[in-house]
């Protein structure tokens, strides 16, 4: 055999070997907020927190609710108030302007620099699908870090910075204004796998983000031996990252 042929022979081999390995666990994630593209232009005052309440449709490709029950594993803030602190807030829409914080994470360090740039952080909050994003400002003669848009229909809100874990009405501020927030949420993501062999559907279901507990049931049907002939979280369920999700397998 030649050299170009022992090449694509071992080419082909290779693509054939990775196509028999089981897919690596890989997390869902979701991006929520917005893009930070936009320059920082400080506004209303401190001691608030904010959130974005509307949104005109070419604001944001991200959706600025979250998509999934999950974690926020880490958020950013474009800024260039020198000296400002910030916080990020898990706020549950109650309807209207009530919201209730569910998270908070720890406050940032006073920013360094009076240049607009984004800053990142890492955090581990709980997040319900429907959940908004918001962020606390501080301290006194620091604005709330967002971009002066053209439409009405980017509507922000804020109120006097509350505890965590209560409730709060909030101002609406109008429209005009992107809150220049972004948070990305990790989750599990239940797959179906139902009828599935066993090595399938565990490896489905840690590729899901997701925690695998199995339980074994005696058939009597030999098609059914070795699959999954029960999962005890249904299909398309979010929760936080390794979420156990519990399956039965047919045994003799």
């Amino acid at each position: 055999m030649n050299r170009r042929m022992t090449r694509i022979a071992l080419a082909v081999g290779a693509t054939l070997v990775a196509g028999l390995v089981p897919a690596t666990a890989s997390a869902d994630t979701a991006t929520i907020g917005s893009t930070l593209s936009h320059p920082s232009t400080p506004s209303f005052g401190s001691d608030l927190i904010s959130v974005q309440a509307g949104s005109s449709s070419g604001l944001s490709p991200f959706p600025f609710l979250s998509p999934a029950n999950g974690t926020v594993t880490s958020w950013s803030v474009r800024t260039g108030d020198a000296g400002a602190v910030y916080g990020l807030r898990v706020l549950h829409p109650n309807g209207g302007l009530s919201y209730t914080s569910t998270g908070a994470s720890a406050l940032t360090p006073p920013t360094p620099s009076a240049t607009d740039a984004t800053y990142h952080f890492a955090t581990s909050l709980p997040i319900k699908q429907g959940d908004a994003i918001g962020i606390s400002n501080g301290p006194s003669g620091h604005d709330v870090p967002q971009f002066t848009t053209t439409s009405q229909s980017d509507v922000l809100e804020y109120a006097p910075i509350f505890p965590d874990g209560t409730t709060a009405t909030f101002i609406n501020f109008g429209g005009l204004h992107e809150l220049l927030l972004q948070a990305t949420v990790k989750f599990c993501n239940v797959p179906n796998v139902h009828k599935q062999k066993k090595v399938n559907a565990k490896t489905a279901i840690t590729n899901g983000d997701c925690g695998v507990k199995v339980k074994k049931k005696v058939t009597h049907k030999k098609k059914f031996r070795g699959k999954v002939l029960k999962q005890k979280v249904a299909p398309g369920t979010t929760g936080t990252p390794g979420l156990v999700v519990p399956i039965v397998i047919g045994e003799k």
